[in-house]
């Protein structure tokens, strides 16, 4: 009987091995990319024209292609990793959520697919990086701490701005099979080759150099942390929290539903952190809005006014709407100023936010300036002054009132000019 000869020694400079002995490991990465004038399949070669058919390759991945792969995950009990842009999970939120609740890691992947950062305006890359990560955040429920950018190509700026910015690992490289530690101005950072070994080696290296090692907790209905009982009195939220660790009773200072999502965010972090839900619940009372963030004026005669025009987008429109549906004896009333910085797809969203509006059955919707024409509201008026003028008018005892729109939009106006025309 012949013995098996020794293997040699490999001549690649690190020793490794697959987790628990496994002879092979499988990565999923996927991509959910939008584009601002043509996707990768595009059949229109002149630079300064939108190409119209081209774009549909992306919107097949929010139709179908998504949720096929969702079903596919679902039968053979895999997850993985979503690169997503920016402007994806703003004009598609419902997709990204969905693999996040499934459980997917999703990955920062620049602003739109064709728009990469350039190397001589770091400004607009990090106030764009900044914007990225605050919707993904936002629709995720998740804060992203991986990142590729747009076809890996990132600026000499980008690795250092992921490391400020408090991003754990990059893909912007293929240079090695394994992950490994690259030097930024603000410490290591951790690389994630295409190739992977396994997210494991990434944290390992990420332990070893100091980087905190961050696990995944969920919070919402399902998640690691939730609410398993909930209610609502007096302008105040009780709710029963359960967490990794335990159970605890929360008194919010506020009424709005998605506030107590918001909320269980926070708890999450804090039990990441290891502080005690019982202390978490003592600084509950404490939390405080800025002005403009649904705030509740009462004017007389039962009329209230939600008072929301700090900023807007579709999610928080639409949060905002369901929260008006369901408080007030008497009529609802919205009054929308235009969701600013949508791209082309802003009168898309801004009809996606009238229909929901007649859906709940919203009393009169009133738009203010030109963009909101697209919410196709009962009355449209031109200033902010104008919707006041027009409330004033029509307002009856009992009336529930919506303020909300962009910054821009300058609708805190509204509230001020109702007041003195509903005093005087």
């Amino acid at each position: 009987m012949t013995k098996k000869p020794a293997r040699k020694k490999s001549r690649y400079p690190r020793e490794w091995s697959w987790p628990n002995g496994a002879k092979i490991a499988v990565t999923l990465n996927m991509a959910l990319e939008s584009f601002v004038r043509a996707s990768q399949v595009t059949l229109e070669k002149t630079s300064n024209k939108v190409d119209h058919f081209s774009l549909t390759y992306a919107d097949y991945a929010y139709k179908a292609g998504a949720w096929r792969l969702l079903d596919l995950m679902d039968e053979f009990k895999i997850k993985g990793s979503v690169s997503t842009n920016g402007l994806t999970g703003e004009r598609q939120p419902k997709v990204v959520r969905a693999f996040a609740d499934f459980g997917c890691e999703i990955v920062g992947h620049g602003w739109a697919q064709d728009v990469l950062a350039k190397d001589d305006d770091p400004e607009t890359e990090l106030a764009e990086m900044r914007k990225v990560t605050s919707i993904l955040t936002d629709v995720a429920g998740t804060r992203p701490v991986g990142w590729v950018s747009q076809g890996s190509a990132g600026s000499t700026n980008t690795l250092d701005f992921l490391k400020s910015e408090g991003y754990l690992w990059s893909g912007d490289d293929m240079s090695d099979d394994l992950p490994f530690l690259k030097q930024t101005k603000h410490g290591p950072i951790v690389i994630m080759p295409h190739k992977l070994e396994s997210a494991a080696r990434g944290a390992e290296l990420a332990a070893k150099a100091g980087i905190p090692v961050v696990s995944l907790l969920r919070f919402g209905p399902g998640g690691d942390v939730e609410a398993v009982e909930s209610g609502v009195a007096g302008g105040v939220t009780e709710a029963l929290v359960e967490a990794p660790n335990g159970r605890q009773l929360f008194h919010f200072p506020f009424a709005e539903p998605h506030n107590l999502d918001n909320a269980l965010a926070a708890v999450a972090a804090g039990a990441a952190l290891g502080t005690p839900l019982a202390e978490m619940a003592d600084r509950a009372a404490n939390i405080g809005f800025s002005r403009f963030r649904g705030e509740r004026l009462e004017m007389g005669d039962g009329i209230v006014l939600v008072n929301d025009c700090y900023n807007a987008n579709p999610v928080s429109m639409r949060a905002a709407l369901d929260h008006l549906a369901s408080i007030g004896s008497g009529r609802r009333i919205a009054v929308l100023g235009e969701m600013a910085e949508l791209g082309s797809g802003a009168p898309d969203y801004h009809r996606e936010i009238g229909e929901r509006s007649r859906d709940l059955a919203i009393s009169l919707l009133i738009g203010v300036g030109a963009p909101a024409r697209d919410y196709a509201p009962d009355e449209l008026v031109a200033t902010p002054l104008e919707a006041a003028e027009l409330l004033a008018a029509q307002l009856e005892p009992g009336d529930t009132v919506l303020v909300k729109g962009s910054r821009s939009a300058g609708l805190e106006a509204v509230a001020e000019a109702l007041e003195e025309l509903v005093d005087g």
